[in-house]
């Protein structure tokens, strides 16, 4: 999807949302409403999208160059994901712990922007390789001189790869208590529905995990 089209996307999505929920001054929202019945499954979608961009980023970085991108990828879709849940929930319960929902929906926002620079290193080596060396199908530098300027872009990704394994290493305590507190605080039938859907979000990575890991060379 294009960035246009994604900045589409999001305006009708929240256009839908306030269609659907109102503005908080126009609607008092409680336990018992439809609306707030769907914040475990939001809950579960932004969990679950977050653990397997996580699996997917702490297990990519030996795969070969083009595995690597599109599990980059991968990843900035399923944050994408995970901080659209995280604002249908800020913008559905308000005030009540928002400070810790800006906090996970700031989180989220920084980890995908890191990954994106990570994608950025393998899309502009990828084009400089095409447009520097390649001309006329005839190499235009050396081997030794490929060699270095490989390992110099390899260098770099690493480097941003480092960024994003602190970045997740340096969060995760606050990550993992914010999200316990919050289950601890559902209903029963609430904790219920959020298993239920994160089970089935599971199901559906894991499988697609199988697809890239067990053919992993």
């Amino acid at each position: 999807m294009q960035e246009s089209d994604k900045s589409v996307f999001k305006t009708v999505s929240r256009t839908l949302r306030k269609i659907t929920f109102g503005t908080l001054s126009e609607r008092v929202i409680t336990e018992d409403s439809l609306v707030m019945m769907n914040v475990p499954s939001l809950m579960a979608r932004r969990d679950s999208a977050y653990e397997w961009s996580s699996c997917l980023l702490k297990n990519l970085l030996n795969l070969p160059r083009e595995k690597r991108l599109e599990l980059y990828n991968t990843a900035i879709e399923l944050l994408d994901a995970a901080i659209d849940s995280c604002e249908s929930i800020i913008l559905i319960e308000g005030k009540p712990g928002r400070e810790a929902l800006d906090f996970m929906n700031s989180y989220l926002a920084m980890l995908r922007d890191v990954v994106i620079s990570a994608t950025s290193i393998l899309n502009y080596e990828t084009a400089f390789i095409k447009s520097e060396f390649k001309k006329d199908g005839i190499p235009s530098i050396s081997e030794s001189e490929m060699r270095i300027l490989n390992e110099n872009f390899r260098n770099s990704e690493l480097s941003i790869y480092k960024s994003i394994m602190t970045l997740m290493e340096i969060s995760e305590p606050s990550v993992r208590a914010y999200r316990d507190a919050h289950l601890k605080n559902l209903s029963k039938e609430n904790l219920l529905r959020y298993n239920k859907t994160f089970q089935e979000f599971e199901k559906l990575y894991k499988e697609y995990g199988k697809s890239i890991f067990d053919s992993k060379k």
